[in-house]
């Protein structure tokens, strides 16, 4: 990794979300990612993989970093898949894989997991990161869990 600016680190391979089951929302379909504003979220349906893919892939773009969609997995990029929705079929081993986890069951297919919880992420191929705060929720208290 070689560090961009003060906040923002630049991977050696592409970034790729991919969903086979799952529809991105239009804006990020189409590539109008910045259409999107944080009220815009807010008003969204909440599952499993707007949480965990959508809501990164929104903070992703307002960062500057580069990415692109797609269905499956792409070989030679770091592909974020959501646990809940990446299955064996969606499976290829050349492409590695990272999921994005809230509270769900470890991901048995994934190369890593990017867990929310720091009690999971001292496995060999996990580890933790402050998962973006769902819109319309009142901030987590600090001092309580993780």
């Amino acid at each position: 990794m070689t560090s961009t600016s003060d906040n923002l680190v630049s991977l050696r391979h592409p970034i790729n979300f991919a969903s086979a089951n799952s529809t991105f929302w239009p804006e990020i379909a189409e590539g109008r990612t910045l259409d999107l504003t944080e009220s815009d979220l807010a008003e969204r349906p909440i599952g499993s993989f707007e949480a965990w893919i959508q809501y990164t892939v929104f903070h992703f773009a307002k960062a500057g970093v580069p990415f692109t969609v797609s269905k499956n997995p792409i070989v030679g990029t770091i592909n974020f898949v959501d646990t809940r929705s990446y299955g064996i079929r969606n499976y290829n081993p050349l492409a590695f894989t990272a999921a994005l986890r809230g509270d769900t069951q470890h991901s048995k297919i994934a190369h890593y997991s990017l867990e929310q919880n720091l009690t999971r992420a001292a496995k060999p191929n996990a580890g933790f990161a402050k998962i973006w705060p769902q819109p319309g929720l009142p901030p987590a208290i600090l001092h309580v869990g993780t």
